[in-house]
């Protein structure tokens, strides 16, 4: 039986979700941390190693275009409420130097 969030989320966006996660390495080459998908409609990205994390919506983006995610806990969020499409794109990672660790959450309009 589904709880209260996802009887909400389903009745306020129309469908059945469900969430998917990952734990991805960055490196200093581009990672790509979420594919684009047009089902999803939220995600979760918190940095959760030791070294700065840069994140852009293009594989080369140019470091002024990107979310910085501080070290050890530095996150960022997007969802269709209030960011419309944006949940739905590619998103990439990227270290200066050596590597770090993010965890991805995201939510995903699943077929019926």
């Amino acid at each position: 039986m589904p709880g209260a969030a996802q009887r909400f989320i389903e009745q306020t966006v129309g469908g059945v979700f469900t969430t998917r996660e990952a734990v991805v390495t960055v490196t200093a080459a581009p990672t790509q941390l979420l594919r684009n998908d047009p089902e999803r409609v939220g995600w979760v990205i918190t940095n959760t190693g030791g070294t700065r994390v840069n994140i852009g919506f293009r594989e080369s983006s140019p470091s002024a275009q990107t979310l910085p995610l501080q070290a050890d806990g530095g996150g960022v969020s997007a969802n269709v409420r209030e960011d419309f499409v944006l949940p739905t794109f590619s998103v990439f990672g990227i270290v200066a130097v050596g590597t770090s660790t993010v965890h991805v959450i995201e939510i995903v309009r699943v077929s019926e």
